[in-house]
């Protein structure tokens, strides 16, 4: 059973923490998205996705990893005629007889020198290599497509149920995710996926309580990027979880058939995104966004807007302060499953951390020590419990007992003081 929209409202709503504003803005632009005239064009399916499908010769066009292969062994591609056949087979025919890659490479230094220059030895150095082209290889095992996509359930688990990770993931470790709504209904933004048209289930069997949502699937993606629609032509950010598909090639396989084709934005082209972010505030009045790579957000007097960065980082935007840098709900360890044991949304579970004066990170748990607060680690290294009176007082003021074993404070050790003396007179 395919996640729906009905899903995906219910999920937002309990665990991300959204105003009763936002909420209506995000289920309104969910159910009735306005979709850029840029993107119509592609002519989306009833669930807002393009798909093309990849034969051999798309593919062999856009697969980075043979594009690499081919520019460094040049050599020897054209000695024994290698084909995009061969490459993802990983073998070619060597005197009648079918030899894997690498051993051909290795076995002939001659042909296969590349046109850089392999440090050490050969073997060594063309193995390492290997594995670098290898991780940037499109698999091409079964019936490969690649999709378009302005489905909002597309988005929201692009991290989520996958193979791979990334800061967006549900269930990983991170809270970026929770930038994810206003991210989803940017009319600017979309997302590429390699996809094979499998199904993949989103959580674990008992990620909630009966089962819930353990039956709901969506598309299996393979790689993916997000992609910005800008004044001046189409950034397409970075391919997770490794760089597979030449976005040269990408671009010109999407500009088939449409009027009005796309220009690439280069990586070291500056860009602002084309229309203005539809901005969704939580109930603490902020409006997060996802990790921004190399793009910032700014304001402008028709709306606030991304645009190029020399750095990646994280923005949100304050209904009182404007455009902000970093986390609107702290930096925490938090993910859906957290959550949903806490019975609470990302925002309310972030307002009971506070930050240890130690060491300056977030912890659920502060300990009060001289009207300052730290964390238990902190605690544990610089402070001990006196065990006569009970306070907490600083490792530096820790004083022993007549015993020598029981720790005291140091008003304990002058009563201690006071006490010898009075005996003594």
């Amino acid at each position: 059973m395919d996640f729906v929209k009905k899903d995906l409202i219910e999920l937002v709503d309990k665990y991300f923490g959204l105003s009763e504003e936002g909420l209506e803005i995000f289920k309104e632009n969910v159910y009735s998205p306005d979709i850029a005239k840029e993107y119509a064009q592609f002519n989306l399916d009833e669930n807002l996705r393009k798909y093309w499908y990849l034969d051999s010769k798309l593919a062999e066009q856009i697969d980075e990893g043979w594009i690499l292969f081919k520019s460094v062994f040049k050599k020897f591609v054209k000695y024994y005629n290698v084909t995009y056949e061969n490459f993802t087979n990983n073998k070619i025919m060597i005197n009648k007889n079918s030899v894997k890659l690498q051993k051909a490479l290795t076995t002939n230094p001659a042909v296969s020198k590349s046109n850089f220059d392999l440090d050490g030895n050969h073997k060594d150095s063309v193995k390492n290599f290997l594995e670098t082209v290898n991780a940037r290889k499109l698999p091409t095992k079964q019936k490969l497509y690649l999709v378009f996509t302005k489905n909002p359930i597309d988005m929201l688990f692009c991290s989520t149920g996958k193979n791979w990770s990334s800061c967006l993931d549900l269930t990983g470790e991170y809270n970026y995710w929770s930038g994810l709504p206003t991210t989803i209904i940017d009319k600017s933004r979309g997302m590429i996926y390699v996809t094979d048209k499998t199904k993949k289930r989103v959580f674990e069997s008992g990620y909630f309580e009966n089962g819930k949502y353990f039956d709901k699937k969506i598309d299996k993606m393979l790689i993916r990027s997000w992609v910005i629609l800008c004044e001046k032509g189409l950034k397409i950010v970075g391919f997770y979880p490794n760089d597979s598909l030449n976005k040269v090639k990408i671009i010109d396989l999407i500009n088939q058939n449409i009027p009005n084709k796309f220009l690439l934005i280069q990586n070291e082209t500056s860009f602002i995104s084309k229309y203005p972010i539809t901005l969704i505030f939580n109930i603490n009045e902020d409006a997060q966004l996802i990790y921004l790579d190399s793009s910032k957000l700014i304001e402008k007097e028709n709306g606030v807007f991304l645009s190029s960065s020399s750095t990646s980082d994280l923005y949100f935007f304050s209904r009182r302060k404007g455009v902000k840098y970093g986390n609107s709900v702290k930096d925490i360890d938090c993910n859906l499953y957290l959550l949903y044991k806490e019975n609470q949304n990302i925002v309310e579970y972030s307002k009971s951390f506070g930050i240890c004066e130690c060491c300056s990170e977030y912890s659920h748990d502060l300990t009060e020590v001289n009207g300052l607060y730290y964390c238990e680690e902190c605690v544990a290294a610089n402070f001990f419990v006196c065990d006569r009176c009970g306070k907490i007082e600083d490792k530096e003021e820790m004083y022993y007992d007549t015993d020598g074993e029981t720790k005291i404070c140091y008003d304990c050790y002058l009563n201690n003081r006071k006490q010898e003396t009075a005996n003594a007179s």
